[in-house]
C-alpha cells in the first residue's frame, strides 16, 4: 500500500513538472511572435492613420477616332464630311495649325515713327530703290525691302543694300499653315473598313486613314 502511494505521488510530481514546462514554452513562443510583429510593422505616430497598400488605379486609355485627310482646303474636307454623313457615319471636320516654311523679310529700322519712315521711303524711291511702309505687326512703321522665301535671296538683297549705303537686316518670319481632317466619331468607328476606304479613294485619290486620340467634341 505504501508503495502504491509513493508511485501515485511520483506521477503527480512528474505531471506537475510537465505542465510547468509546457506553459513556459508556450509563453516563450508568444513573446517571440509578439516581438517579430513589432519589428516587422512600421511604427505609427500617435494620431496618424495607417494607409492600406492599394495599387493605384490605372487611367482609362484615351479613345481613338479614325481621321481621314489631310486637306489643305476646307471645301474638300466638307465634301468628304457630307459623303460620310450620307452613309450614316457620324463625323466632323477638325481644323489644326501646322508649322509652315518661314519667310525672310529685309527691313530697315527707322526711329521716329511713321512720319520718319515715310520720309525715308520718299528718298529711297527717288533713288529707284523699291521700298514699302510696314503698316502692321511687330515691325510696324519701319521700311520693307521685300519678303523672300529663301534666306539666301534675302541675304543677297541685304548685302546689295548695304553696298549702296542703306542699312538693312533680315527678319525671319515663322509661318503657320492650316490643314483639315475629317474625324469619324468613336461610336461610328466600326463602320469604317477597307471597302469604305477604297470607295472613298475614287473621289479622293490621296486620302489617308489614321487613328488618333479623339477631339473633345467627338468622343461620343
Amino acid at each position: 500500500m505504501k508503495s502504491v502511494f509513493l508511485c501515485l505521488l511520483l506521477l503527480n510530481i512528474l505531471y506537475g513538472l510537465w505542465q510547468l514546462q509546457d506553459r513556459s514554452a508556450e509563453r516563450a513562443l508568444r513573446e517571440v511572435a509578439d516581438q517579430t510583429l513589432e519589428q516587422g510593422l512600421p511604427a505609427v505616430a500617435p494620431g496618424e492613420e495607417t494607409i492600406p497598400l492599394v495599387p493605384p488605379a490605372r487611367e482609362p486609355a484615351a479613345p481613338l477616332c479614325v481621321n481621314f485627310g489631310t486637306f489643305t482646303r476646307a471645301v474638300r474636307a466638307e465634301q468628304l464630311l457630307q459623303r460620310l454623313l450620307a452613309l450614316g457615319i457620324q463625323s466632323s471636320v477638325v481644323e489644326r495649325e501646322v508649322p509652315g516654311e518661314p519667310d525672310f523679310w529685309v527691313v530697315m529700322d527707322v526711329e521716329g515713327g511713321r512720319r520718319e519712315a515715310l520720309a525715308q521711303i520718299t528718298i529711297l524711291q527717288d533713288r529707284d530703290v523699291e521700298s514699302y511702309l510696314i503698316t502692321e505687326g511687330p515691325l510696324v512703321d519701319n521700311v520693307s525691302f521685300g519678303i523672300y522665301q529663301s534666306e539666301a535671296e534675302a541675304g543677297n538683297r541685304q548685302a546689295e543694300l548695304d553696298s549702296q549705303g542703306y542699312p538693312a537686316r533680315v527678319q525671319r518670319i515663322e509661318q503657320k499653315n492650316t490643314e483639315y481632317l475629317v474625324q469619324v466619331a468613336q461610336s461610328a468607328r466600326r463602320l469604317v473598313d477597307q471597302a469604305l476606304l477604297s470607295r472613298l479613294q475614287v473621289d479622293f485619290p490621296k486620302l489617308q486613314q489614321q487613328y488618333q486620340v479623339c477631339s473633345s467634341t467627338d468622343e461620343a
